[in-house]
């Protein structure tokens, strides 16, 4: 399995500097515009792998990325055109050594794919729009859970979920890794990694103090918790 902390970005590809939250103009587009500026960046990204020009590109989803499905003879890969300035560079290669050291503790998760010049990400743009990161891993086949047997779904997705946190918690990670912190400050700080509440246009003044309450109440609760091995991780309690 290749060292993705060893594949660096080529002098020529600019490296992103992550700066306080900033909606790109992209978010006053209808969401069909959207989707078609993120086809765009796909068929754009395919351009640097060893994949046939004629790939058929599937968007199957478009939340924080805009994820596609890639077919080609008779392979799938998953593309994913990151979200603007949402991740710098480092970050996303410290994702790749975790998905490595998850495969190696035994889980089924997707490998990250390199390119023609051996990068693990690209920068890619639009006459229009400004550069977006992208990268492409490994095709995993699934199915959708069965509503009917939905009990036994429920306990793989439980072990699945304890055996990745199992891993997070004692996995020593690497040097320079770098990963967004969920903490007090990542969700409720100056800067939050999904914006700030405050800049809600539709929230009246009653809202927004009742926010401000719930807020200072947030931040006392969490600065309580420590932050060792055995209360804190990489993992998300989210399985999308």
């Amino acid at each position: 399995m290749m060292n993705t902390s060893q594949v660096l970005l080529k002098n020529d590809q600019a490296k992103y500097v992550k700066p306080a939250f900033n909606m790109n103009q992209i978010d006053k587009l209808s969401l069909i515009e959207q989707e078609t500026i993120m086809t765009q960046l796909a068929k754009k990204a395919l351009e640097h792998y060893n994949i046939d020009s004629d790939a058929e590109l599937k968007l199957l989803s478009y939340r924080e990325n805009a994820v596609f499905q890639v077919k080609t003879k008779g392979k799938k890969y998953a593309l994913r055109v990151h979200r603007y300035q949402y991740h710098t560079d480092e970050e996303l290669h410290s994702e790749f050594q975790w998905m490595e050291a998850l495969i190696e503790y035994g889980l089924q998760i997707p490998t990250v794919v390199q390119g023609k010049t051996g990068d693990t990400i690209y920068h890619v743009t639009t006459d229009e729009m400004l550069p977006y990161q992208v990268d492409l891993l490994t095709w995993v086949e699934g199915s959708n859970p069965n509503p009917k047997n939905i009990v036994s779904t429920y306990y793989i997705l439980g072990q699945l979920s304890a055996k990745l946190h199992q891993h997070s918690s004692v996995w020593d990670k690497p040097e320079g890794f770098v990963r967004y912190a969920w903490d007090e400050e990542g969700m409720l700080g100056a800067n939050p990694a999904w914006g700030r509440y405050e800049d809600l246009t539709i929230l009246s003044s009653k809202q927004l103090n009742l926010l401000h309450q719930a807020r200072e109440l947030a931040l006392t609760k969490l600065k309580a918790y420590d932050k060792t091995q055995d209360s804190y991780s990489n993992s998300q309690c989210k399985n999308t």
